[in-house]
């Protein structure tokens, strides 16, 4: 599945969470990029991982937030 979120903060710490596909072998894929408020112009790629992970990942600010995944995922940021 894959999910497209506007960001319309300022620089931040995104902690990111995929929970997994129990159904996949690998455990799924989870990738995260982010893009240029308008959709132009790719920013930075904040996750790419296979199975359960947990981590954080800088935002510069306003931005478009494209996430892929194969199991349930979350997002939050804390302001810097």
């Amino acid at each position: 599945a894959s999910n497209v979120l506007r960001y319309e903060g300022g620089p931040g710490i995104a902690s990111l969470c995929h929970e997994g596909d129990p159904r996949a072998e690998d455990g799924g894929y989870f990738l995260v990029d982010t893009y240029e408020p308008d959709g132009n112009g790719f920013l930075d790629e904040l996750a790419n991982h296979v199975g359960p992970w947990r981590g954080e990942a800088p935002l510069t600010g306003p931005c478009l937030i494209y996430a892929r995944s194969d199991g349930p995922w979350s997002i939050s940021v804390q302001p810097l």
